[in-house]
């Protein structure tokens, strides 16, 4: 696995994971977030909860839970959850870096089988995920997420975001190092951003079990999935990054990339981006069926468009 750079002080006597814990208004949430990472079966661990200037007593809930290895960061004003994640990456002492978002919850196993997949896995491979649940706010779970991707440079993490969220995810610190840490310009498509920037540096494999309940609760302005103008630039960013690996991608990944993107964009009624997307397509690889679909997601975006100036 990743040795320590030269730069990154020699944690020999720090945990093996550093559980990062990024949280923004999370009073009512938070405590059972820690206790999940707090009560897993690999406890070689330790918690850094970072509060991005909630201002609702989330800081004061986490400091409460009165467990040595927690630790509790505070911004002195709001700056993302990016920013976050990399102010616990940058105090964290363990080599591995799991992420838990504050509003999700870890089965007890989710480190331990995850940390046996990367040991099978190789040295070769700097990131594990895992399937995950979506819990709903009436308490009911809708079908889990189950992405099959993984492998050393596999084109599968490019074409699609695959992973689909933070909080499933165990990165090697080292390998974070080399990529520079998280991008904190990207307003949203953050995990996938990461994601790809790590397909770079080594391999990424997967547990196929639910080891994630990830909230889906409606209602919650702070969630970035539910500010269009964010997600459309994250998109928008994550497509430009990608633009400039598709020379050296297969033809039919760069249209499966190209189209998943404009998928997004056109269900964000982001009509324009969609066109940008639609006008990049390489018109040697399409084929009938990739015309039809192309000209869908334009009317798709068209439609959104229509939908929420109607509103």
């Amino acid at each position: 696995m990743p040795q320590p750079h030269a730069g990154v002080p020699d944690d020999a006597a720090g945990p093996t994971i550093s559980v990062v814990i990024p949280t923004y208004r999370r009073a009512a949430t938070i405590r059972r977030a820690i206790d999940s990472a707090l009560t897993q079966t690999f406890d070689d661990t330790e918690v850094i909860v970072v509060d991005d200037a909630s201002g609702d007593g989330t800081a004061d809930i986490a400091r409460a839970v009165g467990d040595a290895r927690v630790r509790v960061l505070e911004h002195p004003r709001n700056m993302g959850g990016n920013a976050a994640r990399q102010t616990g990456i940058d105090a964290a002492r363990g080599r591995w870096i799991a992420f838990l978002d504050s509003d999700d919850v870890w089965l007890p196993e989710k480190l331990s089988r995850q940390m046996t997949r990367l040991t099978t896995a190789g040295a070769d491979y700097v990131m594990c995920y895992s399937w995950y649940d979506l819990e709903l706010s009436n308490g009911e779970f809708l079908p889990a997420r189950q992405p099959r991707a993984e492998g050393v440079a596999s084109p599968d993490f490019l074409t699609h975001h695959a992973v689909g969220t933070f909080s499933t995810m165990v990165v090697s610190r080292e390998a974070l190092r080399q990529i520079g840490g998280l991008d904190l310009a990207l307003p949203a498509c953050q995990d996938w951003d990461l994601v790809i920037r790590l397909h770079g540096v080594g391999g990424i494999c997967v547990v196929p079990d639910v080891l994630v309940h990830y909230w889906n609760g409606e209602g919650d302005r702070h969630r970035i999935s539910t500010r269009r103008p964010s997600v459309v630039e994250g998109h928008r960013r994550v497509y430009q990054k990608l633009r400039t690996l598709y020379p050296r991608m297969d033809p039919n990944d760069v249209l499966a990339s190209q189209e998943y993107v404009a998928g997004a964009l056109a269900q964000q009624g982001a009509i324009l981006d969609v066109l940008r997307v639609v006008r990049d397509l390489d018109p040697h690889s399409l084929d009938a069926r990739r015309v039809r679909h192309a000209g869908h997601l334009v009317a798709r975006a068209a439609r959104k468009r229509w939908q929420a100036a109607a509103r």
